[in-house]
């Protein structure tokens, strides 16, 4: 910018210093009108510069962006759709493992169908804090049934949050009625928002979820803390197996 406003002002210095040590009124109205159109044209090549450079800039993030959450995608695996009834909900879940080296702020949008193909609802979430080799559950649920369902996800880099998962190690005690986890704390940090999610199977299919958080309301746990959380196993609903997602951040 400094060396485009130099260039104009040596430009109308020249254009003065050319008419000698006096000049007419005459020679004076021109230099100016000259000057004038020269820094109407400068004025006019320097926005069309500059909207050039930030539509450029705006591009490059663009597609920048565009690539990031491609490779990301790509990164991600599917490990398992369940599908079950609760409560008069219909539910949809997505086991997923994060094969990146990155933390991961996982959009996604579920959309569902009928048998002739009308939808009949969608639904958005977010995940965030999804850690490297880890697996996390994406689960929503639709008031109406539905014949089948597609979902789409958009991975960024979570510039954000910290990820905890493999800072919490957990320890199972089960009664009759609940299962009771106690989660520990090894990171040096406070973990936040620590929740523990049970998946309920029989034969490999969904039955029941439930979720708790460990400690607190919002499940905060203190550095080389312990905290528990309570899971009441499915009344009246038989299973064979459930798997445990953790989740938090720090």
């Amino acid at each position: 910018m400094k060396k485009r406003i130099l260039i104009l002002s040596l430009l109308i210095v020249t254009l003065l210093s050319g008419c000698g040590s006096t000049i007419s009124q005459e020679d004076y109205d021109k230099v100016v009108k000259e000057r004038d159109e020269y820094k109407e044209k400068y004025e006019t090549l320097l926005n069309s510069i500059t909207n050039t450079e930030d539509s450029s800039d705006t591009s490059d993030t663009s597609e920048t962006k565009e690539v990031e959450s491609n490779e990301l995608l790509q990164s991600i695996e599917e490990i398992n759709q369940y599908t079950w009834e609760s409560s008069g909900y219909n539910y949809v879940g997505i086991e997923l493992k994060n094969n990146s080296t990155s933390t991961i702020r996982m959009d996604s949008e579920f959309i569902f169908y009928d048998e002739g193909n009308n939808i009949v609802g969608t639904k958005k979430d977010t995940y965030v804090a999804f850690e490297p080799e880890s697996d996390i559950l994406l689960y929503v649920a639709n008031e109406e049934p539905f014949h089948h369902f597609e979902y789409n996800l958009n991975p960024k880099v979570d510039t954000f949050n910290q990820p905890v998962y493999s800072k919490l190690k957990n320890e199972v005690s089960e009664t009759d009625n609940k299962l009771i986890f106690s989660v520990t704390n090894t990171s040096e940090s406070e973990a936040n928002f620590v929740k523990c999610t049970v998946l309920f199977l029989r034969e490999d299919k969904a039955v029941a979820l439930s979720y708790a958080y460990a400690g607190t309301s919002n499940g905060k746990i203190a550095s080389s803390s312990t905290e528990r959380a309570e899971i009441k196993k499915p009344y009246k609903i038989p299973y064979d197996d459930y798997i445990l997602f953790l989740d938090g951040r720090l």
